[in-house]
């Protein structure tokens, strides 16, 4: 009994050190948690940053931030059979939500957040359907050209060729941009750039080792990051193509990914769990088990307050961002 008295100033110096550094075990609880029929597909907040909204395969659900009254309202998407993914975005006047599914090549809209009403728009999709506004879309039209389409026209605005031979579909839109994630069997998978109102691309091209699961625009549209589930993290600045800075999320894989406000913190999605990154200290400054499958859609808040992450284990969790950073440690399973 002696001896293990002897060793107590050791064990509290363990654990003083533990306690300073802010690190804890002890699992962190979401604000709100919206489960699923169906895997989420995507998730976003409003532009008022009081809500946000959860795509499933099969409806659009609107949630309050405040945990005791969660859900604001959903609205079914499909005949409930799985066929398709949807994506979703608000207009410019936080207005309306327009989601698009894909069903058997069929892509629509739907005006959904305050009158639901369908808006004709007819194309054969290969993968994603992208809205940008109440009649323009982005989409792969054959399985290798990238275009712009409208339901007011019969022929897409503009269309580019790609090396397009993915089902992922990993993209991500700018104010100026459209990011593809492009594969083929010969060569390693790239991420390339192009112009959102003449599809004309970007010289900046993003290589990496496996298949592209994340792309996200900075706030300010100075650089982009880019993910892959090999689990490679990497930073480009937008103007001439720099390397700013590129990393591992280990051996979990990197899905999808986040960009803060502040423009420093990087939320990535792994095998079943998220962690979050300092760009500016190139360094992990949290990592937590918030699901039980992967998580592919991630998004900060507009004030950055919040994070909302979407799983493939049929739930989409609404994270406080102060309660997060420096005080979580991920456990693999």
């Amino acid at each position: 009994m002696s001896r293990c008295w002897r060793m107590l100033p050791c064990l509290m110096i363990v654990l003083t050190a533990c306690t300073s550094c802010g690190t804890s075990k002890a699992p962190l609880v979401a604000v709100v948690t919206v489960t699923s029929d169906t895997e989420i597909t995507d998730v976003q907040f409003l532009k008022d940053g009081k809500s946000f909204l959860v795509v499933d395969l099969n409806k659009l659900t609107i949630s309050k931030l405040e945990p005791n009254k969660p859900l604001m309202k959903s609205e079914l998407l499909s005949d409930g059979m799985n066929n398709g993914y949807a994506f979703a975005c608000a207009d410019s006047e936080n207005q309306r939500i327009l989601v698009a599914k894909q069903e058997e090549g069929l892509a629509c809209f739907d005006d959904s957040l305050l009158f639901p009403k369908p808006i004709e728009c007819s194309w054969s999709v290969s993968n994603f359907y992208q809205p940008l506004n109440k009649t323009d879309a982005i989409t792969m039209i054959d399985e290798t050209t990238l275009a712009r389409v409208s339901a007011d026209s019969s022929e897409p605005k503009w269309q580019q060729k790609t090396r397009f031979t993915s089902i992922e579909g990993t993209h991500a839109l700018s104010a100026k941009w459209v990011a593809l994630a492009e594969h083929s069997d010969s060569r390693k998978p790239v991420v390339k750039f192009y112009s959102l109102e003449t599809g004309e691309p970007n010289s900046l091209t993003i290589e990496h080792k496996d298949t592209v699961r994340g792309i996200a625009f900075s706030a300010d549209e100075s650089f982009v990051a880019t993910s892959s589930s090999a689990g490679e993290i990497k930073f480009h600045q937008l103007s001439d193509g720099a390397l700013l800075w590129e990393t591992r999320n280990d051996i979990d894989g990197a899905f999808g990914i986040a960009i803060h406000p502040n423009q420093d913190y990087v939320a990535v999605g792994c095998l079943n769990g998220i962690k979050v990154w300092s760009l500016k200290e190139k360094k992990l400054l949290a990592s937590w088990n918030a699901h039980k499958r992967f998580v592919p859609t991630l998004a900060f808040s507009p004030d950055g307050s919040f994070l909302v992450s979407g799983s493939v284990d049929k739930s989409a969790k609404l994270w406080r961002t102060e309660n997060i950073l420096g005080t979580l440690t991920y456990e693999r399973p």
